[in-house]
């Protein structure tokens, strides 16, 4: 039973790592600079309409709730798993918040985004989840470029 569950729940991180790499890939897709290969500096910035529609108190108090609810889970569990659910648990407000697609793709672009927004309504929330994810910052902890 137990070696059942721990396939179940490698079985999930696998598909989260191979959507979140997806979704850098797509955020990295961009044109090419005049010294060939680097992705151009209009890839790399996220679009005023997409900084807006991630960048909002009702975004911003979403994710401060998204964040409060896995307090007491992230406490018990190792920095790893936290990251994965952290992960798991951004691009899924983003989804909500910026529509499937645009609004991943729009984290993974800012991902200052997630520390602007917790920052300003739930510090004290953000500090426990920096905490958590061992990391100075919550864009530290997302996957991306």
């Amino acid at each position: 039973m137990a070696q059942s569950s721990l396939r179940g729940v490698c079985g999930r991180a696998a598909a989260v790592a191979v959507a979140l790499l997806g979704a850098g890939v797509i955020a990295g897709c961009g044109g090419s600079d005049s010294a060939g290969g680097g992705a151009s500096s209009s890839a790399a910035a996220p679009s005023s309409a997409s900084a807006n529609r991630l960048n909002t108190p009702e975004a911003g108090r979403k994710l401060c709730d998204a964040l409060r609810s896995r307090r007491s889970q992230w406490e018990t569990q190792s920095q790893t798993r936290n990251r994965i659910d952290f992960n798991l648990m951004a691009q899924r407000w983003a989804a909500d918040i910026g529509g499937l697609g645009s609004g991943n793709v729009d984290i993974v672009r800012d991902r200052s985004v997630a520390d602007t927004l917790t920052a300003a309504q739930c510090p004290d929330v953000r500090s426990d989840a920096v905490h958590s994810l061992g990391t100075s910052d919550l864009a530290s902890a997302l996957v991306g470029r």
